[in-house]
């Protein structure tokens, strides 16, 4: 079940029903002209008070969430954070669910409003139990970031109730803590099994995983569990299905259902899994071993260029979800780059495909990951532009170019993007998947050259040591020869991305 599911609308037909009285046309022809006209125009102002009007309506909490989602994306307004957060929270109290997703990426970005991950989880657990799958998935993952036995058997639970619903990353999840022993007892066998499961489903890493294991494994044992799990799954399509009928608004009438798919995903029989008193489906606790990223020192490669790199920054369950999460969506540059004066350099030089994340899109593993790097580098964290996925496949490149802006760049962000965060001091990566061949980054004019490792994060500085651009910061990402490469990147700018 997906909470931001829209199709184009057509403005004359949501005219005319607004007209009669229709307050969800309303709404939605009110978020169509924000979209689409300048602040401040006649249309601009029309679809503000159509969503205004709506706030006294019976469907409040949808005018609110499309306020909210407006002044997410457009950070260059008067206020925009304030006036996000006062309509997340009206919509997210009334159960919206895109809100309350929204509210807990608030809550994990920290920008406006207390970095607060329990709170965040509260939201995520009641998406969960609301019938959303990939939110179980997401308050597993934030229980295996903290560092305790108990969080870590938690992380297992949630993994597991997210198998139940049928989620195909929590099958990887679970399957890696039971290759492992994190929070469980290790069980290559299962595990094994767990990750053909997810590699049936397409998730990355999930066979190589698997096949890690092999040598270890008791195959007829594995095998035994693999068609278990495939026909528990089987079994388990009428109550699945009937997640997909829940509405925007969360309430636990699909909570039963959810707690049946629960018992039947402990009827797998193994000697982990159990329901506890409180009818949920728990993972038997074993060791505290936590699963997470554990970022090394930085090593320098240059001091001008200032160039850097850490082994370990990601785990590989983050690198995996972060693929399976854009693989569907990378597109070439010209579709997902923005007006920005960086855009025309991606556009001419870059032969890959890419995808960004914005306000509506930055899902709780995007978030940690910016925190990560903000306490890396020790940079204000509104500082960060927004992360993007980039994706080279054999032949592809990043022909030379620099990532630092000119003065008359500057000056254009200004003027016509209204964008006053300034240089861009520091470009951040971060390596998903490393290429087998090729597909270094080459420091042209100093000849240093940076090999990829999954996992491994690199830097280098757009500026000197006084702030002026650094010409020596000239690089090239050479053509991926064979297997192909994945960069998580992100610049840390030189002031705040955000107005007050």
């Amino acid at each position: 079940m997906s909470v931001n599911q829209q199709q184009a609308p057509d403005p004359q037909q949501l005219q005319q029903a607004a007209a009669a009285g229709d307050v969800m046309a309303a709404i939605e022809l009110g978020s169509h002209l924000l979209e689409n006209s300048a602040p401040n125009s006649a249309d601009y102002q029309r679809g503000l008070q159509h969503l205004q009007s709506a706030l006294d309506s019976a469907q409040a909490a949808y005018a609110h969430w499309a306020l909210a989602a407006h002044w997410l994306q457009h950070m260059t307004l008067p206020a925009p954070r304030q006036k996000a957060l006062e309509h997340l929270q009206q919509a997210a109290a009334a159960g919206l669910a895109p809100a309350m997703d929204r509210l807990a990426n608030q809550y994990l970005r920290g920008i406006g409003l207390e970095f607060a991950p329990q709170r965040a989880m509260r939201l995520l657990q009641s998406l969960a139990d609301g019938g959303f799958q990939r939110f179980a998935w997401d308050v597993g993952y934030l229980h295996s970031l903290q560092d305790d036995a108990a969080a870590a058997a938690d992380a297992a639970a949630a993994f597991a109730r997210a198998c139940a619903m049928g989620y195909p990353p929590a099958y990887y999840s679970l399957g890696m803590r039971f290759a492992g022993g994190h929070g469980v007892a290790r069980d290559v066998d299962f595990a094994r099994a767990l990750l053909l499961r997810a590699a049936d489903a397409g998730f990355p890493d999930a066979r190589t995983a698997a096949e890690a294991l092999s040598a270890q494994a008791d195959h007829g044992a594995c095998q035994q569990w693999y068609t278990r799990l495939q026909q528990n799954l089987a079994a388990a399509q009428q109550p699945l299905q009937s997640l997909q009928t829940a509405g925007m608004l969360v309430d636990d009438s699909l909570l039963p259902v959810i707690r049946r798919l629960e018992a039947h995903f402990a009827c797998l029989g193994h000697p982990s899994l159990r329901i506890g008193a409180d009818q949920r489906l728990q993972v038997l606790a074993a060791n505290a071993y936590q699963y997470q990223a554990a970022p090394q020192a930085w090593q320098w490669h240059a001091q001008q260029p200032r160039i850097a790199t850490s082994d370990e920054f990601i785990s590989d369950e983050e690198a995996a979800h972060l693929q399976f999460l854009v693989a569907a969506e990378l597109a070439p540059p010209e579709t997902y780059t923005t007006a920005a004066s960086n855009s025309q350099t991606e556009n001419s030089f870059f032969t890959g495909l890419g995808r960004s994340f914005g306000a509506l899109s930055s899902d709780t593993v995007v978030r940690m990951i910016e925190r990560r790097i903000a306490a890396a580098t020790d940079w204000d964290l509104t500082a960060l532009e927004p992360s993007s996925v980039i994706r080279y496949q054999p032949g592809h490149e990043y022909r030379s170019h620099v990532d630092y802006f000119t003065s008359e760049q500057i000056a254009q962000n200004k003027q016509q993007l209204e964008d006053f965060s300034g240089q861009r001091v520091v470009t951040f990566l971060i390596c998903m998947v490393a290429p087998l061949q090729g597909g270094e980054t080459l420091y042209d004019r100093v000849g240093v050259r940076i090999g990829y490792r999954r996992r491994m994060a690199a830097m280098h500085f757009n500026t000197a040591a006084d702030g002026k651009p650094e010409p020596l910061s000239l690089h090239t990402g050479t053509p991926v020869l064979a297997g192909e490469k994945w960069l998580l990147r992100t610049t840390l700018r030189e002031f705040s991305r955000y107005q007050s």
